[in-house]
């Protein structure tokens, strides 16, 4: 899905594993182009080598293209600089950042009848991604792009980042109950972390996670390094500390969220329906707020830095001295409980 359409880069918008994004100018597009985004667009690029996951969310993205709660996606090209190719994905622009930035912006943390808005449009954009046999896997703030007000409308935010997200018929690559990681640690779930299992529920513990962050400005665990941070996950009787100062609905659609049997977890669908994101509620709210207007094996890591483990190594998290290292044989027995 390639469109007639050539741009200039104006300046560097973000830096990661995956390559490097420019805020970029079209100065010529095809028809897929549409007039609100003022020409500005926003360039994911890669060494051609290194484009794999770029070249995969490319594939995704398109799959989602009837989605408006995933980002947009234009088209892709290569391009040659200095003699080196580069693969290049073409997206909409987000103007207001990140989830992420929006909360520091905040004084860290939101009101909660924007996070009922956020989170509602979140919920739609996972039904969508899950209707279509896909699974995130590292739902967080930082992958939740904000894009400006139309028309007196609030904010509105777009799920992206889709380079590790499951694909369907992929099988989990993790089995025999083997340690892992496929996302950012702490916004992962006890199934995901335990037994490899990448399925929908994971993105629905990881939308709990992300909206206590909305609520509260914390991550969800309070944790020394790694190792607390899986024991606490994966054999914590308790769901997180959801936020005394939530309303009743909040904290019950945050324990729908935490159900720790992935089988008995709400879905993207049955949250659609919770009261605390309902329609008439995300309204209601609307109206007050206008009122009221590395390759090596062994690395240094971060229990909030997105993880994969390298083919064929199952991932244990030592903090020793700061490194996370990989082992093959290393078995944890977990299961849900009855």
């Amino acid at each position: 899905m390639a469109h007639d359409m050539k741009w200039s880069k104006i300046q560097v918008l973000g830096k990661g594993s995956y390559g490097t994004v420019y805020l970029a100018i079209a100065n010529r597009v095809g028809s897929a182009f549409s007039s609100p985004f003022s020409g500005l667009i926003a360039i994911k690029s890669a060494v051609f080598q290194n484009s794999l996951s770029l070249q995969k969310e490319a594939k995704i993205l398109q799959d989602l293209v009837d989605c408006p709660e995933t980002i947009h996606y234009f088209g892709n090209d290569l391009t040659i600089e200095s003699g080196v190719g580069f693969y290049n994905l073409q997206l909409e622009y987000a103007s207001g950042g990140t989830l992420e930035d929006l909360i520091k912006k905040s004084g860290g943390k939101l009101v909660e009848y924007d996070v009922q808005r956020y989170t509602r449009m979140i919920v739609k954009g996972l039904r969508c991604i899950h209707e279509k046999g896909y699974v995130h896997c590292d739902l967080k703030p930082a992958n939740i792009l904000v894009f400006g007000s139309k028309a007196g409308r609030g904010n509105a935010v777009k799920i992206a980042d889709f380079g590790i997200s499951k694909i369907p018929r992929e099988e989990n690559g993790f089995v025999n109950r083997k340690f892992c990681f496929r996302g950012t640690p702490i916004y992962m779930s006890p199934e995901s972390v335990a037994l490899g299992e990448i399925e929908a529920p994971l993105d629905i513990w990881s939308l709990g996670c992300t909206v206590i962050e909305m609520i509260t400005g914390k991550h969800v665990w309070n944790c020394t390094g790694l190792e607390d941070l899986m024991f606490q996950i994966v054999f914590g009787k308790e769901p997180p500390n959801i936020p005394e100062t939530m309303s009743e609905h909040g904290k019950d659609f945050l324990r729908k969220c935490f159900v720790r049997d992935p089988r008995k977890r709400w879905t993207a669908e049955m949250l659609l329906n919770h009261p605390f994101i309902s329609e008439t509620e995300c309204l209601t709210a609307t109206k007050i707020r206008l009122i009221g207007c590395s390759s090596s094996i062994s690395r240094r890591l971060s229990f909030s830095e997105t993880l994969l483990p390298p083919p064929g190594f199952y991932a244990f998290p030592s903090v020793l001295h700061g490194h996370a290292h990989y082992y093959g044989n290393w078995q944890l027995e977990w299961g849900y409980g009855k």
